[in-house]
């Protein structure tokens, strides 16, 4: 796992290098929670599926258990 900074200020990459399937398996599930998420907030700010994508991860990593959105699995093979 890498961290490396970013053009725009503030902003970060962070790169995970694994297999080709674990790769895929983890960017499907990450698809399939953004996909579950509301498209806006309150304010009516819509998100980019890639923008969700992050906040899913952020949420797993950072804040384990307190999503309501239901699990997702992802065949690994």
């Amino acid at each position: 796992v890498y961290l490396r900074p970013e053009r725009a200020e503030g902003m970060a990459a962070l790169t995970v290098v694994c297999s080709m399937p674990e790769a895929r398996a983890l960017q499907a599930a990450l698809s399939e929670y953004a996909d579950a998420l509301a498209d806006g907030d309150a304010e009516g700010a819509r998100r980019t599926r890639g923008q969700k994508m992050v906040d899913a991860l952020l949420d797993l990593v950072l804040r384990p258990g307190e999503t309501e959105l239901p699990p997702v699995r992802v065949l690994l093979s």
